[in-house]
């Protein structure tokens, strides 16, 4: 985090490094087919993108765009895919936006800190008799600096429990399972969910305000 509260010099350095192994793998590698170019995108530009996103995730237009045309840019090149639009191109080659696999790990996260997997990081949660496990949304100082403010409201002790509290409630009462069982009922959830990442010329499709779980579910 910069000293004005951003992580933006991250991103940007998570964007060129992205992007410079994007080219190294087409420069390297002259297949063009899905079973090799896709393997190669998760096992080796994948996880920069990954690493820690809980924290540093974009929540900028501007900066989500960034990431997701890197991904973008990616799948055009593959073959079996190239004459689909981007959206098509997630569904063909069961993918997920980048915006929609840091909110997925956010959930993930939340999930580990409710399970006392991981320590906490001041996230609090309750038993609703109706709705079932509901995490505590902090209360945002509206008197705070503008800076301050947006930090907060977009920062992991925010919005990890807005994601969370938005899974239906048979998920969100999952407890005493392993890791893998909540992944699984998790992304089947997910993938019902459209993954819409703004692209131009389609953006318009649109018929949620953006493409974050807050949104579209």
């Amino acid at each position: 985090m910069s000293n004005n509260l951003s992580f933006s010099d991250h991103i940007n350095k998570v964007h060129n490094k992205v992007k410079q192994l994007s080219g190294w793998i087409f420069r390297t590698f002259k297949s063009r087919n899905a079973n090799i170019l896709k393997p190669l995108w998760t096992s080796l530009v994948q996880p920069h993108l990954d690493y820690c996103s809980q924290l540093w995730a974009p929540h900028t237009s501007h900066e989500i765009n960034r990431l997701e045309g890197l991904l973008r840019t990616y799948t055009n090149n593959i073959k079996e895919v190239k004459h689909l639009n981007f959206w098509e191109r997630l569904i063909a080659l069961h993918m997920h936006s980048i915006q929609r696999r840091m909110e997925r790990y956010q959930i993930i996260y939340v999930w580990k800190i409710l399970e006392n997997i991981v320590p906490n990081s001041k996230i609090e949660h309750y038993m609703s008799q109706r709705r079932g496990r509901l995490c505590r949304i902090p209360k945002i100082i509206t008197s705070a600096q503008t800076a301050i403010k947006t930090r907060k409201e977009h920062s992991f002790t925010v919005k990890g429990p807005q994601l969370f509290n938005k899974l239906p409630q048979a998920i969100r009462n999952l407890t005493n399972c392993s890791i893998h069982t909540f992944k699984t009922h998790l992304d089947i959830f997910l993938n019902s969910i459209p993954d819409q990442p703004r692209v131009p010329g389609y953006s318009y499709m649109c018929s949620a305000q953006t493409n974050s779980l807050l949104h579209q579910i």
